[in-house]
């Protein structure tokens, strides 16, 4: 995993499906950028669940956080 940026922060992860994640810490909003290509936003996405998300454990299921925290949460835009 590998963080970088100031007001957009990267996570890139190991992981089958998901290649990383970014969020706009201005807009508040959440990136995924999937491995097969596409990327979606998810808007207004509050800064705690990004500051969880770096916090994980690598043994941590990325794509099962995703789903649990943001998917089933927020409404993703494919862009």
């Amino acid at each position: 995993r590998q963080l970088k940026g100031e007001k957009m922060k990267t996570l890139t992860v190991i992981s089958s499906n998901i290649k990383k994640f970014e969020y706009d810490e201005e807009n508040k909003d959440f990136y995924a950028h999937f491995a097969n290509g596409t990327t979606y936003k998810y808007p207004k996405v509050n800064k705690e669940l990004w500051d969880l998300l770096v916090k994980l454990d690598t043994k941590t299921s990325y794509g099962k956080w995703f789903s649990r925290y943001i998917r089933k949460h927020y409404k993703g835009t494919k862009i």
